[in-house]
């Protein structure tokens, strides 16, 4: 036996907005409006009404609820853009005070050590300063012996040319008292040889004193050229 193919067909309607009357319908039973851009379903409920899909009422539920959970997501979210902003401003303004107590703390060291470095410069330009001016203080004061000892010397060396000298005229005077009375002419002799021996003597004598005042006069030139010197190192020192 052939099997036969059944069509269901509900009541409906083609006419734009016609809902169907509860007793035009069993309970439970489907009826369709199918009007172009405005279809609709139709079912019989237990309350005895006519139940239309879309409902209006459905659908406004779906949409309120629907914005309702939106706007539940909305606070959440800006709640919880609220928490990682706060955070996130916390956490800058921690790492800002961190940054800044490094700064300072690098600042505060830099600045100790460009003072202990300007301490230790200034000791040790004293310290130079010092050695420069004791030595200048020495090399003055070994000038100065050197000079005292050639001034000495010098004086000591004519003090023995002129006791020599003194003692010379005494001895060549008493041999020429003492020839006297045998000859004239010895004593002429004599008095011309005395005579020759004083101009020698007397000459050795300014040599020896010229010999002196060049000595102190190179002595005074040095220590003028060591004082310049000085000067200048100083002058180095201090610029």
């Amino acid at each position: 036996m052939a099997k036969k193919n059944y069509n269901i067909i509900h009541k409906r309607s083609s006419i734009s907005g016609r809902t169907p009357a509860a007793t035009a319908l069993t309970y439970g039973e489907i009826a369709v409006n199918y009007a172009a851009n405005n279809e609709k379903l139709f079912v019989k409920n237990s309350s005895n009404t006519i139940a239309i899909f879309p409902e209006q009422s459905w659908v406004s539920r779906q949409v309120s609820n629907a914005i309702s959970s939106a706007a539940t997501s909305a606070n959440t979210l800006n709640t919880k853009i609220g928490t990682e902003v706060s955070n996130a401003m916390s956490s800058a303004a921690t790492s800002a005070n961190t940054l800044n107590t490094k700064i300072g703390t690098e600042v505060a060291n830099a600045i100790a050590s460009a003072a202990t470095s300007a301490g230790t410069l200034n000791t040790k330009i004293g310290t130079e300063v010092a050695n420069a001016m004791s030595s200048a203080a020495t090399s003055a004061n070994t000038l100065n012996t050197k000079i005292g000892t050639e001034v000495s010397n010098a004086i000591a060396s004519a003090a023995t040319s002129a006791n020599t000298l003194n003692t010379k005229i005494g001895t060549e005077v008493s041999n020429a008292m003492s020839s006297a009375a045998t000859s004239a002419s010895t004593l002429n002799t004599a008095i011309n040889t005395l005579s020759g021996n004083t101009h020698t003597a007397i000459t050795n004598e300014a040599t020896a004193r010229a010999s002196a005042d060049d000595t102190l006069t190179a002595a005074f030139t040095e220590l003028e050229i060591r004082v310049r010197n000085l000067e200048s190192a100083l002058q180095a020192l201090q610029s």
